[in-house]
């Protein structure tokens, strides 16, 4: 006496097509996550930019009525106050040094990267630098002298992509 038995089990193709249609969409997410991190770097790089413009505006505001500007200068957060009529040449590195113990770092970049700010190789990893003769890295800001009394920020945003997308902003130094 024979007994039939009747296995519920997937076929091989059936496993196939299942596998084949997880491998599409892995594929297809990767794609749209990469696209969604580098788009939201580019909007970060962006803030940031603004971020310090608004915050270099207020500083240099106390340079009109005050004659001077109070800057963090290391990372338990003392300052220093630095006269503005030393000039945009000084008051650049002064910038980059405040910027960066202000917690300002570069979202795209890796943060063991490259040199030391303003002489200080405990900063590592900064976003605002002073190499006035390039454009800035992606996510990276430099900031600049034009004149003694006038001096720029100019920021790699980057786009989705991760592509160069530079946004600069002049700034004249009150005397």
């Amino acid at each position: 006496m024979r007994i039939n038995k009747k296995v519920n089990a997937f076929t091989l193709i059936e496993l196939l097509v299942v596998v084949a249609i997880i491998g599409i969409l892995a594929a297809v997410g990767t794609v749209a996550y990469n696209g969604f991190v580098g788009s939201t770097k580019s909007k970060r790089a962006t803030f940031d930019h603004s971020q310090a413009i608004r915050q270099m505006q207020t500083l240099l505001f106390s340079c009109q009525t005050l004659g001077y500007v109070t800057l963090t200068t290391g990372p338990d957060g003392s300052t220093s106050n630095f006269q503005c009529s030393t000039g945009a040449e000084n008051l650049k590195v002064q910038f980059t040094a405040h910027f960066f113990w202000s917690g300002f770092r570069n979202v795209w970049g890796d943060p063991e990267r490259c040199c030391a700010v303003a002489g200080d190789s405990r900063m590592k990893g900064y976003m605002i630098g002073y190499s006035c003769n390039q454009n800035p890295d992606l996510g990276f800001m430099n900031m600049c002298d034009v004149s003694p009394t006038r001096m720029y920020a100019s920021t790699n945003v980057g786009n989705s992509k991760g592509e160069t997308e530079i946004i600069t902003t002049y700034f004249d130094i009150p005397r």
